[in-house]
């Protein structure tokens, strides 16, 4: 089955714009992917 994408408004465009990522020591970014949202909110509290 082929499903067309609608093709919406352009609102918001961003030209040479660098993103960074920052780890805390204490958790892994495994941990972080692997408790991604419900658990991954513990992480966030603290």
């Amino acid at each position: 089955m082929i499903m067309s994408v609608p093709t919406a408004p352009e609102i918001i465009r961003l030209e040479d714009v660098r993103k960074e990522f920052r780890v805390r020591r204490d958790n892994s970014l495994k941990d972080r992917i692997v408790h991604f949202g419900r658990l991954g909110q513990a992480h966030r509290e603290d």
